[in-house]
């Protein structure tokens, strides 16, 4: 949905790595965790306790937290070759196992290394940069999967970040924080903005695709970025766990994650100042500009369209407009209310599927 709308993340703020999350008309759960039966029976339900210790809370999720190694050859250097390190979560017992994508990103060979001390080699089922998860699948079966709590996180509960920072020396390393922040927006170099948890739990290199657990040992998110400027301390970042179901799931039945858009390039969000500036006529929307052949495009739109609302739903700003876009399916059918000179227009738009190039 933006010149460069399919460019990996990068965020707009000094990290360890690049993370963001997104919500869309994902299939809420895959094959893995539609079919519980398929699965191991838990050991304890999701329900955070407030009575219980973090020695209880890590005795849980600590079976189910891994070390992954990858390696390859460099894109950067030809002829060298990389390594790098992270965590996992094991989220099936039949060996499927969420990581962060940039731990994995362009290795040749992934293995996982159990909290039992066992290794195995690890396939990519797929890999998302947009969100900065991937899934992976071991040959190692009754792993112990984590559980992933269902209710939304509150500003101020304990939480416990869980991983392997450093690699394998400090494997299985537990901090503790609150949750700093909910729906903390954070921007990418092409525009995007996702939502994302912030702790004040101790999150370094290693602690990329680790836990974030609340009091009962439930993961609230996957660990995956830290604010690292001089002067910013206890700022890190996790994935919120119904965004790790929703990728993971979409991931596991194709491999990918698909997504519907629009076809345009968003050039400005619309303000007072901008409004005054440019003379607009309005004060609120996306200025956009559609892609040659695009879908928005095909259903008549132009350069300089303000583009106000998708199905009824206000679109004020960029984040609302990739919210409702991102919320739909390559395929569906949506109204597009837009303003060009000095009135209202609507237009019926079959969204395509957003491109990777």
């Amino acid at each position: 949905m933006r010149n460069k709308e399919h460019r990996s993340l990068t965020l707009l703020i000094a990290a360890i790595a690049a993370a963001a999350v997104i919500g869309g008309a994902f299939g809420f759960l895959g094959a893995m965790l539609r079919n519980p039966e398929d699965a191991p029976a838990p050991a304890e339900t999701a329900q955070s306790e407030s009575g219980e210790s973090g020695t209880a809370a890590a005795a849980r999720i600590l079976p189910s937290v891994v070390g992954v190694r990858a390696a390859g050859e460099s894109e950067q250097d030809i002829g060298a070759f990389f390594e790098s390190s992270g965590s996992g979560v094991v989220i099936d017992g039949r060996g499927y196992i969420v990581t962060n994508h940039h731990v994995i990103a362009g290795a040749d060979r992934v293995s996982v290394t159990f909290a039992d001390g066992g290794e195995s080699e690890a396939a990519v089922v797929g890999s998302d940069p947009r969100t900065d998860l991937a899934l992976l699948k071991t040959e190692k079966s009754g792993l112990t999967a984590a559980r992933f709590s269902e209710e939304t996180a509150k500003v101020g509960e304990t939480v416990y970040a869980v991983g392997n920072p450093g690699g394998g020396d400090f494997a299985g390393t537990v901090t503790r924080g609150i949750v700093s922040g909910v729906d903390r927006v954070l921007v990418t170099d092409d525009g995007a903005s996702f939502s994302l948890l912030q702790t004040d739990a101790a999150i370094n290199p290693g602690n990329s695709g680790g836990a974030l657990c609340d009091s009962g040992g439930a993961v609230i998110g996957i660990n995956a970025v830290k604010i690292s400027e001089i002067g910013f301390e206890g700022m890190g970042f996790a994935i919120p766990a119904a965004t790790v179901r929703e990728i993971t799931a979409e991931l596991l039945d194709h491999g990918t994650v698909r997504r519907g858009a629009l076809g345009v390039y968003l050039l400005a969000e619309v303000d007072k100042s901008f409004a005054v500036e440019y003379n607009t006529g309005i004060d609120h929307g996306v200025v956009v500009s559609p892609r040659e052949d695009g879908a928005a495009a095909n259903a008549g739109l132009a350069a300089w369209d303000i583009i106000t609302a998708v199905n009824g739903d206000a679109t004020d700003d960029i984040a609302a407009l990739q919210r409702a876009v991102f919320a739909l399916d390559a395929g569906d059918l949506v109204t597009v209310t837009y303003w060009r000179d000095g009135a209202f227009h609507e237009a019926d738009i079959v969204l395509e599927e957003l491109r990777d190039e």
